[in-house]
């Protein structure tokens, strides 16, 4: 699922690529100023002259996806309509850099086919923010997300004109300069690609981006309202998947008969629920949190399970990798909420 950021005050939907391309469900949406992300799931026009409140809850009650996205920004968290938050994104993330990022760019610039571990190098658990979202799910459910904030904007490129010329081109597409070829030029410039683009210096490339952060979502059917319908109920984990792939990750409780009570996400009255558990495809701490507390903690291992003794409560899972001597998050649960 996809957005752009907001062009007009009307805004006209779908815009951009949307359908399937290649077996790949594109969904469009608009991310505005505020950190409000919203997909209609619709064709129509939404007026962001009105009430941010108003938006939401038109979205909202007509099939709409409706997210708080920068989640280091102040957003309306009391509002009962939008569905999820981002738990995690990458640009927060550079936000919060006391050095600046000239690292990143050095790492970018030297480190070959390794330069995308500068985004690692960057990374801070964003406890903040999850302390905020476990506060809001001890009222209703709201939905963790990740979002990698892809731009591919932070990178210098060149092409050779009809007229002989160069352009040199720089961050957000801006051109900086068209000029007769230097011998400078003439040094970096290489074969063209199949965009025209002779020279490319590319700090946040997509591939990076979109491999750093992902959002796994059970469903049943691979269509845009099937994921979008158990996105709404917390069918979601989130994975660093720079990491590892979390395929075959699982977070789900049972009841007494050891049979299948609920998945991650589910709401699942306590009598029902006898245990808990978690299958990792890699071997991984498991640390888990009820209402956001850390409840319990294993050692590395492919499995884990925990009796919750009839204890009401809203219990995710943290999947932990030791990586540089510490242990650091590699996936992110939402909740089963077990109720009276």
């Amino acid at each position: 699922f996809n957005s752009d950021h907001k062009r007009y005050q009307l805004d006209t939907f779908p815009r951009g690529y949307h359908g399937v391309y290649d077996g790949i469900i594109l969904e469009s949406g608009t991310e505005h100023s505020s950190g409000l992300m919203i997909s209609p799931f619709d064709s129509t026009i939404v007026d962001w002259n009105k009430p941010e409140s108003d938006i939401i809850q038109e979205i909202a009650q007509n099939g709409g996806l409706v997210s708080y996205v920068h989640s280091e920004d102040e957003h309306d968290w009391d509002d009962p309509y939008y569905h999820a938050m981002e738990i995690y994104n990458i640009h927060t993330d550079v936000k919060d850099e006391k050095g600046g990022i000239l690292p990143f760019v050095i790492n970018g610039t030297f480190n070959g086919k390794y330069r995308h571990w500068g985004f690692r190098e960057m990374f801070d658990e964003q406890t903040a923010i999850l302390a905020n979202w476990d506060r809001l799910n001890q009222q209703r459910r709201v939905v963790g997300i990740a979002g990698v904030d892809a731009h591919n904007n932070q990178n210098f490129r060149a092409r050779y004109l009809e007229n002989g010329k160069i352009e040199w081109v720089g961050p957000n597409a801006d051109t900086l300069v068209i000029r007769e070829p230097t011998w400078f030029d003439q040094l970096l410039m290489g074969e063209p690609d199949q965009y025209g683009w002779a020279f490319k210096w590319e700090l946040d490339p997509y591939f990076n981006s979109y491999n750093f952060a992902n959002d796994y979502v059970f469903c049943d059917t691979l269509t845009n309202t099937n994921i979008r319908d158990h996105i709404k109920k917390g069918h979601v984990v989130v994975s660093f998947e720079h990491l590892a792939k979390a395929e075959g990750f699982q977070y789900y409780a049972l009841n007494n008969d050891d049979s299948l009570s609920g998945i991650v996400g589910d709401s699942v009255q306590v009598g029902q629920v006898e245990s808990i558990h978690a299958v990792s495809p890699y071997p991984a701490k498991f640390q888990l949190y009820r209402d956001g507390n850390l409840l319990d903690e294993s050692d590395q291992g492919y499995e884990y399970n925990f009796s919750i003794h009839a204890q009401k409560g809203n219990y995710r899972i943290v999947a932990r990798v030791f990586i540089g001597e510490e242990w650091i998050p590699w996936i992110y649960t939402n909740p089963i909420y077990v109720y009276e």
